[in-house]
Parts: structure tokens; sequence; C-alpha cells
């Protein structure tokens, strides 16, 4: 069934509601009963009809409403039984068809033949009935004439900016004393069409605000369709251009052949003869701006003026259009592609709403593509090529007037960040010391500042970019202070102790245009800024769990330190790799590990590296998570020698005497000698304590709670963990925490609370597999298949 069937479904629905029950549809109550019509699920419906309620609350509340609303009125036509107390959705539908299909039927018949009761009524009416009739009626009265030359409007359903459309009407109220209204906004975010929707409501509703005259003035060049860019044949972009459409609208036609003065005057003074709306569309682009501003500042009470732009234009009230919400844009993707008999699944309306950052004009352009034949993947294309109809109709007439200027410098500045930017960011790039040019950008709706950053739309970032291309000496410079700017910024807040927990916030909230700066040092092969950033970065990557980037990244710079013969670098990035596939612990991984820290070792005793003992502590770790307990045993001993001729002044020595007591440890668990474990970490955790690392520690507090678990002391390990989460989760190791969530769940199985055993278990398998630790992840998974302990 095609969307205009089903809307005509739902009109029959309360239509036969008003002749027999007098009940009302609510405009939830239709959106349910449409998306049953046109087959949806529930979850479709909430998304199409953008409702704000969810899925369930349809089904389960307003569906079952809905049913018994409409079983009465079927009853009453005859085509569900009397005797029927209740109605099935699937019979609902049926049934409610065959009702429509019967009206139908009687009203074609009954256009055909005048009924016989009627006929005969009118045979037997009396002569001076009749002749009264006529002598007491009156014609109805006639509505008065509105002048207007709207467009036709461009959509059949308007969706989204709905909260807009309702503040536009209230001014356009002549209760409000608002005169001149802007609605701005970026080009494609649908100015035009929220001001026409809410002309043609002024027009059509006797209970909103009433014209007598509406007049629609427009300077835009072009018009953006499904297929592409075409001229406008007809625009006014000078004041004279406006006064004669006045003019034509009102038909003064006598006022087209006057001079401007006169025309001005006489039209000034013909709006204080009625109320009218004049909309001026793209005032922007007015050649003679500054006189059609003087102009609608000039215009009589009578007239209210409802002005669209992509600049801000100052006036009496502002309404600016932000592109859609993800449910808005969703809604007409789904709406247009109906329209269209297009099929679009979730994923690729998804990927539409992505790409076009939720900006209207662009949705409904690659609908368009699609409808024409386009392939989705090149439909999309589309969009991120910036010489692209939809780019230049959104974005070329703002920025081209901004060119060799300082506002032009910030944009391009602003798009070589990929998420929004620090101000104070964005002007060191650009070279710029003066914030406010940030503005000119912000009246075009070309940025946007928002939690103290700036950001740009997705379609907008693509268009700049390019712009970016064509200069080439400003993109240079400006990516070189890019990345100077971001190893100041990181080594400020990330140049702490590796081993140690920290203060990372700021590193995450900068995480995003900070990655970007490293892929392009390594795009770039900046050999030395990549190590400078590594060095300060490196602790930070491991606390938060970037292990595709960490193993990325050290390949690259395996490569180029090997190409550089700089061993020592090299094996430094063999170390931070193995110890990462480690940590993700898979057998695969693992195997590659192996093969990174032989190759390491080699190096180390070919030249005579300084980080002998470090490597034999890998090694050993490595062992232990294979289970490959001999091997490990082995690597402890090499690691005693070692550590017999090693300088007792060497700092690092009592945190790596440490980490071998805890590696100990957990050689021991795993090989279930608990007592000998426990003795290990007690040993361990003191030396910790004494030293002050926090975060061994803490961690050797879970594997203490692990031991007393294996062992049923079940109190030492609830006070062990309950002493550890707190720090743990409030200094966001992600790795940490995922080990504590597991081990509470562990103890909640001993305890025999199965409820919270899973919940831990849920939440600690959820970190697994963010970290991509498989392992853990199949425990959990494991852990949860079990229905009750």
């Amino acid at each position: 069934m095609d969307i205009a069937e089903v809307e005509k479904l739902v009109e029959f629905a309360q239509e036969l509601l008003d002749s027999t029950t007098h009940d009302l549809l609510t405009d939830l109550e239709k959106s349910v009963l449409k998306g049953a019509i046109a087959d949806w699920t529930y979850d479709e419906i909430e998304l199409r009809e953008s409702t704000d309620f969810s899925s369930e609350y349809l089904r389960r509340t307003v569906s079952p409403k809905l049913r018994k609303k409409l079983l009465p009125a079927l009853k009453a036509v005859g085509v569900v039984d009397a005797k029927a107390n209740t109605i099935v959705k699937k019979d609902l539908l049926r049934k409610l068809r065959q009702a429509w299909l019967e009206d139908r039927s009687t009203k074609s018949l009954e256009t055909r033949s005048p009924h016989p009761s009627t006929a005969t009524e009118a045979i037997e009416t009396p002569l001076s009935a009749i002749a009264t009739t006529k002598t007491t009626t009156t014609n109805p009265p006639k509505s008065p004439r509105i002048y207007q030359n709207l467009p036709t409007r461009d959509h059949t359903t308007f969706i989204g900016h709905e909260k807009q459309l309702q503040h536009l009407l209230k001014l356009l109220s002549w209760e409000s004393r608002v005169h001149r209204i802007g609605i701005e906004g970026i080009g494609g975010a649908g100015k035009t069409t929220l001001i026409v929707e809410a002309a043609y409501r002024c027009l059509e509703s006797k209970n909103l605000p009433n014209f007598e005259a509406i007049i629609f003035t427009s300077a835009k060049p072009h018009r953006l369709t499904g297929t592409g860019i075409l001229p406008r044949l007809k625009k006014e972009n000078t004041l004279s251009d406006i006064c004669r459409t006045i003019a034509r609208t009102l038909q003064c036609h006598d006022l087209l052949m006057a001079t401007r003065d006169r025309q001005i005057e006489e039209i000034l003074d013909c709006l204080t003869q009625q109320r009218t709306l004049l909309i001026v569309d793209n005032l922007e682009t007015a050649s003679d701006l500054d006189q059609v501003r003087s102009f609608l500042y000039e215009l009589p009470p009578t007239v209210k003026v409802a002005i669209a732009s992509r600049q801000q234009a100052l006036l009496d009230v502002p309404i600016h259009l932000e592109s859609f919400s993800k449910k808005e844009s969703l809604r007409l993707i789904y709406h247009h592609a109906e329209e269209k008999n297009l099929e679009i699944v979730q994923q690729q309306a998804e990927k539409i709403y992505a790409t076009t950052g939720g900006i209207p004009a662009a949705i409904v352009y690659t609908i368009g593509q699609l409808s024409a034949g386009y392939p989705f993947s090149k439909a999309i294309a589309h969009l991120n090529y910036s010489h692209s109809e939809i780019a230049r109709y959104c974005f070329q007439d703002s920025i081209i007037p901004l060119r060799q200027q300082t506002p032009h410098l910030l944009l391009m500045a602003l798009a070589i960040f990929p998420s929004p930017a620090l101000p104070e960011a964005v002007c060191e790039v650009a070279d710029v010391s003066n914030h406010d040019a940030f503005v000119p950008l912000q009246q075009l709706s070309l940025v946007k500042l928002e939690g103290g950053r700036y950001q740009m739309l997705p379609l907008t970032r693509g268009y700049v970019l390019a712009e970016l291309q064509a200069y080439p000496l400003f993109q240079t410079s400006a990516r070189d202070r890019w990345v100077n700017w971001y190893l100041k910024y990181s080594k400020q807040y990330g140049n702490t102790d590796a081993h140690e927990w920290s203060e990372y916030q700021e590193l995450d909230r900068e995480w995003d245009n900070l990655s970007e700066a490293i892929e392009w040092t390594i795009l770039q092969n900046r050999y030395q800024d990549f190590g400078e950033f590594w060095k300060y970065l490196k602790g930070y990557t491991h606390f938060a769990g970037y292990w595709s980037e960490r193993l990325r990244w050290m390949d690259w710079w395996r490569e180029t330190a090997e190409k550089r013969e700089d061993w020592l670098t090299m094996v430094e990035a063999l170390r931070d790799k193995s110890r990462t596939l480690i940590l993700v612990d898979r057998a695969d991984y693992l195997a590659q590990a192996h093969q990174l820290l032989e190759r390491a070792w080699q190096l180390c005793q070919i030249h005579q590296l300084p980080i002998e003992i470090d490597l034999a502590l890998d090694m050993t770790i490595l062992q232990i998570h294979q289970r490959d307990f001999r091997s490990a045993d082995r690597w402890f001993s090499k690691l005693s020698e070692i550590q017999a001729t090693i300088d007792s002044s060497d700092s690092n020595a009592p945190r790596r005497s440490i980490q071998i007591d805890y590696y100990r440890g957990e050689f021991y668990f795993n090989q279930q000698k608990f007592i000998e474990a426990q003795k290990s970490y007690e040993k361990a955790l003191q030396k910790a304590q004494d030293i002050g690392w926090h975060r061994a520690v803490t961690f050797l507090r879970i594997w203490l709670a692990l031991v007393a678990i294996e062992v049923s002391k079940l109190d030492r390990a609830e006070s062990l963990l309950e002493e550890s989460f707190p720090s743990v989760n409030v200094n966001g190791d992600r790795r940490c925490l995922a080990f504590c969530k597991r081990a509470f769940a562990l103890l909640k199985k001993a305890q025999g609370d199965w409820i919270a055993a899973k919940r831990w278990a849920a939440s600690a398998r959820e970190d697994f597999r963010q970290l991509l630790m498989r392992r853990e992840m199949t425990e959990m998974d494991d852990f949860l298949s079990v229905k009750k302990f």
C-alpha cells in the first residue's frame, strides 16, 4: 500500500469515529495506525513518526487503546460482530479496509443516482415553501480576497524544525509586537521551507495569524533539486525588484512604470491599507543590501517581515536553524524514500545522516540521487566531493567573499581539526591573534561555538579542506603550527609517570584531534615529531586502552627506526608492540609477541643495548601468558642473574623488583599454588606501599582478592575489592577497572549472589570487549551463559 493510500485510510478511520462514536484519534494513535497499515514495526513507527515515546509504550499502551477505540465504530457499520469484545491488530486492519471499501462503493452509487427519498421530498415540497426559501436564504459571505504570490511547497509533509515553526507563527501573530523576524542558518538548513510553510499555514487556517496579503520575494540565484542545481528564472536581488513584486502582487500595476522614489512612497502608503506578510528570501545576496535593509525598517506597522539569510540579519528577533537531529534526519530520509519508492535500510539511512550532518537539503539531494539511479556508494561520494553541486549550493556563496581575509584563515585552520577545537588552538594554527575574526563565521553559520569549542558540520569541513588545497603555502605552515601546538599540549598534560595513574582528562577531551596530529606526522614521515609525541603519550595510550593505535604506530616506528639504524628506538618499538599484544592476550598475538621479543633480544645482544633486564622481564611475562611455566621459570632465573649485575643506584630498580614479585605471584596463581602466590603478592604490595606506587598497590590488592576467593576467605576478598574499586573508578584505568569488575563477579558468585555476579560480569565483559581482550571477554560470556550458580 503506497503512502497516499495509507494516509487516506487513516483519514477514513477518523471520519468513521466522527460519524459513529463521535470520538477522536490522538496524533499518537494516528501515528500507530499509520505504521500498522504500512506494516512498520513499532521501532520504525517511533523513528519515522518522530514520537517522544518508546516503541514498547506504543506496543503495550497506545495500540490496545487504539483497537478498543475503533472496535465500536467497526461494529456500528457492520463489519465486526456486535458481540465481539476485542479485535486483534491483524483483524483490525482487515476490517477497517473492508469498511473503507464499502464506504467508497456506497458514495460512488450516491453520486451516480439521487436517493429516492430525496427526489420524493423535492417533488412534495409546496411551492410556497420554495418561494419562502428563496426570499429568506442569502448566499454565504465570500471570504475576503488574499493577495499572495507564494511559491509551491516543495514538500508534502513538513518534517523537522517544528519548534521553530511554532515560534515563528507566534511572532507573526498580531498579538506580538515583533515586526522583523530573521530566519538564519547555513545554506540548505531549511530556512525558505520554514517560512513558506508558516505562510501557507497562515493562508489556510482560520486560527493562525491572518493576513490580507502575503508577498514572497527571493534573491536566491539557484534552486537545488534532487537531480542538481537549476537557475532561478525570477529573482529579486535589488530593492527595485522587491518593489515591483509587491506592486504586482497587490495589483498596483500603475506603479510598475513609476520612478523608484514614487514607487517606494506609494508602496509604503499602500501597505498601510492591509495586514501584510512580506517574505525576503536570501537577503544576504541582495546587490543593494543596505538599501533593502533601510526599506524594511521603514515599513508600516501593518507589515510583518520574515527574512531568510545565511548571515545574521540583526533584526528584531532571530530564529536560528541548526541541522536536523538524528531522529529528524532519519524521519526525513524515510519519508522521501517512501515517496520515491526507494528501499532504504537503517544502515544506509544512518550513513546518509552521518555524511550530511543532518543538513535537510543535502538529505533530500541524496535521496534524489538514489532515485535517479545512482548507486548508494556513488551518491554518498557526491556528498564528500568538495566541488559537488550540494557543496557549492550550501557554501560557495558564503565562503567566496571571505577569501584573502582573516576569517578565511580561521575557517581553513579549523578544518584541519577533525573534532571541535579550542579557540586558542585554532588561532595559533591560523597565526591569528584576533578572536573577533570568528564572528563573521558564526554570523554565516559556517562555525558554531559550543562548550567552549568551535566546530563545523562534516559537509562544511569537506568543502573547506578543498579550499585549503588551493593555498599550499598557508596549508604547510598551518600544519606545522598544528603539530607544534599539540606537541606542547602533550608535554603539558601527558608528560607524566608512564607507570602511575595521572590526571588525563585534558588528553581525553582532545584525543580525536591529538591522534589526528600523530597520524599526520606518520603520513609525513616526521620521525622526530612522532618520537616526541610517543614520549609524552605512551603511558596515556596504555591506560586508555588504545591498543589498535599502539599496534599500528609501533609498526611504523619500528620500520622507520630500522631504516635509520636507530637500534635502541627499534628495540623500544618492538617492546611496546609486544607488550600491547600480551595485554590483548590472544593466542595468535602471543605468538607474534614471542617473535618480536626474540628479535629484540638478538638486537640487544648484538648492539649491547642497556635494556637487557627489561627484555628479560618482558619474556618472563610472555611465558606466563602462554602458560609455559618451565620457560617462565628459566627467565626468572635469568632475571636474577642480570639483576645481580645492575648498579643498586639504578632509579628503576625498586619498581622492577616489585614487577618481578608481582609476576612471580601470577606465575604461582596460574598453577593454582595459591599460598605461594599470596606470599609473592604480599611481598610486592609491601614494597609498592613503601614507595607510594598507587597503581601497583591496586592491582596487587585485586590479585590478593582473587587468591582469597580461591581459598574461601570471602570477607577478606570483599574488603580488598571495596578498598580498590573507588580509586580504580576515579583514575579511569580501563584495563584495571575491567579486572576489578571481573573479580567482583567471581566474589558474588562465590557468595551465592548470582544476580549481582551477572551484573558485574556483564559490565566487565563490555570493558573487555572495548579493550579487544577476547580471552577475558569469552570467559565472561561463559560466566553469563550459566542460568544460575
